[in-house]
């Protein structure tokens, strides 16, 4: 009864436009589905905030559980995509779509103000709210790429306070924090193969053509980088293609694809997104990095190598000392299922296996993609979630069979 009279005075106090008076408030929900908690934070002054967060809750039926999405990034928004189309969800599975805190439907205007406030830790714990809100029990939690952090450390939670998820994918791995080297050293191979698959006379083809390009005002050396990593890290076999057109005399169809790819990695970020992903990355996952420069170079010698980085962190850092992440600090006591491309440049094996050997969960599956890139579930798997996720629902440690088709490239249907 209390919280029943709890819950009116907050949705009252929530049309009114105020602001809830207790510490971690009821949830309030619209007819879109978007539902709203109130989160007491401290600001970087010490000043305690009552701030909102709002999730996108699509209930369960008839039992069935509810996925929890969480998305990459770092900052990237989740709430605006349809996540049952794009995952092939079951129509009875429940669903919770969220964006970082200061992020997408999270965004404050006060955000600079809350760096020691921004943290995975915080985005898991306020994923764990949203799902006390609304009395999420019975949960498949999906990471994806930087989403595979907050998802490490909410089921850890979870799992510490008796109610571990009844499965946890993640899907392009992030294990620990890395160097810069580390982590552009994929793409790096990744072109490397690239090159050793289409061979040298290929290569040379393509840089005379890209002089070409550029001397044309087609393509200038900072575009054609962002386009050749852009490509390495979703269609590598197309970048092969263009390469292999090239020598054989049809530039015409690579430069295509180059310039439609152009429009693609012009895109700006939101103010927002940058932001969140400068705090992450300068003070859990890349110690030496640097959010505001572009870390490749194309010499036009068949080359892509790592620019000079210079570190301006100190912006993005604050007050609160750098805390390296690590996943296995998080222990999971659900059962695990790991997705890795082989051809995934921005995520290498090395980083599933740490994850993995670390973990000390009941059971544990990982699943390499042959050919594969990043973010294997909705790219190369993506004909098989449907079956994949109702496997989930009835036995996830034989889940990982339902994908077989899809990774191995067979015909499904």
């Amino acid at each position: 009864m209390v919280k029943d009279i709890k819950n009116l005075i907050f949705i009252s106090v929530m049309l009114l436009g105020g602001i809830a008076a207790w510490p971690n408030s009821p949830v309030a929900c619209n007819r879109e589905s978007i539902c709203t908690i109130y989160r007491k934070l401290k600001n970087d002054d010490g000043k305690t905030i009552s701030i909102p967060y709002s999730f996108k809750f699509q209930p369960p039926k008839g039992g069935s559980p509810t996925v929890v999405f969480i998305p990459g990034g770092p900052g990237q928004s989740s709430i605006q995509l349809n996540v049952r189309t794009f995952l092939h969800l079951p129509d009875d599975f429940g669903i919770i779509q969220t964006d970082p805190m200061f992020v997408g439907a999270n965004k404050h205007p006060d955000a600079a103000s809350f760096k020691g406030a921004t943290n995975s830790i915080q985005v898991a714990r306020d994923i764990q709210l949203a799902l006390e809100s609304v009395d999420a029990k019975n949960v498949i939690i999906y990471g994806s790429s930087y989403g595979t952090v907050p998802a490490t450390i909410l089921a850890a939670r979870l799992s510490k306070i008796g109610e571990a998820p009844r499965a946890v994918v993640l899907d392009g791995v992030v294990a620990r924090a890395i160097s810069i080297e580390e982590a552009k050293l994929g793409y790096l191979e990744q072109w490397q193969r690239i090159k050793n698959q289409v061979g040298s006379s290929a290569v040379v083809a393509f840089d005379r053509t890209a002089i070409r390009w550029k001397e044309d005002g087609v393509l200038n050396e900072k575009e054609l980088s962002k386009i050749l990593i852009y490509l390495l890290f979703f269609s590598s076999d197309k970048l092969a293609l263009a390469l292999s057109a090239i020598e054989q005399g049809d530039a015409m169809w690579a430069q295509q694809l180059f310039t439609y790819t152009k429009s693609k990695v012009g895109i700006s970020y939101e103010e927002d997104e940058i932001w969140f992903q400068g705090v992450i990355s300068c003070r859990e996952l890349f110690p030496d990095s640097n959010p505001d420069v572009d870390p490749f170079e194309y010499d036009f010698q068949g080359n892509l190598e790592l620019a000079p980085v210079g570190n301006v962190c100190e912006k993005y850092k604050g007050k609160r000392p750098v805390d390296l992440y690590d996943s296995k600090q998080h222990q999971i006591k659900a059962p695990v299922i790991y997705l890795q491309g082989e051809y995934d440049p921005a995520i290498s094996l090395w980083q599933v296996k740490y994850h993995s050997y670390n973990q000390k969960s009941l059971h544990k599956d990982i699943v390499i993609v042959p050919k594969g890139h990043h973010i294997s579930l909705m790219t190369s798997l993506n004909r098989c979630n449907s079956d994949f996720f109702k496997e989930l629902q009835r036995n996830p440690k034989t889940a990982k069979r339902a994908l077989e088709p899809c990774r191995l490239g067979q015909q499904h249907f």
